[in-house]
């Protein structure tokens, strides 16, 4: 029987899940950024969608394992991250749909290539 990981091993591997996520996030940027110029003079906008902390199930899953190999209260995870936060709040799925709303509609209609972040100003910078 093996000893338990120590909490230093379990902290290490959320933080390499959290390298491969960025990873494929800045790859997803440099795709939006080269369909966008390709496509730009057909009229075809090409735009991303960044969300960073949103009130979903999924989120509570992330709270509770940061938790787990933090030895600390999911409650407290999501405060920290909150405290984090410009603006005070984690957002909804619905600021998220407003967005995408708003980059579907023809006052975006000279948007391309960018990158917006539904983050409350985390990344701003």
């Amino acid at each position: 029987m093996q000893p338990p990981p120590r909490p230093h091993s379990r902290v290490c591997a959320v933080r390499r899940g959290l390298a491969r996520c960025r990873v494929r996030t800045v790859g997803v940027l440099a795709l939006t950024k080269t369909l966008a110029l390709a496509h730009a003079a057909d009229g075809v906008r090409v735009n991303a969608v960044c969300p960073v902390v949103i009130d979903t199930p999924m989120q509570d899953v992330v709270d509770r394992e940061i938790a787990r190999v933090t030895a600390r209260e999911p409650a407290d995870i999501r405060a920290d991250r909150v405290g984090r936060i410009p603006v005070r709040s984690i957002s909804l799925p619905d600021d998220v749909a407003a967005v995408v709303s708003f980059l579907l509609s023809p006052d975006a209609h000279y948007l391309t290539g960018q990158a917006l972040n539904v983050d409350g100003g985390l990344l701003t910078y």
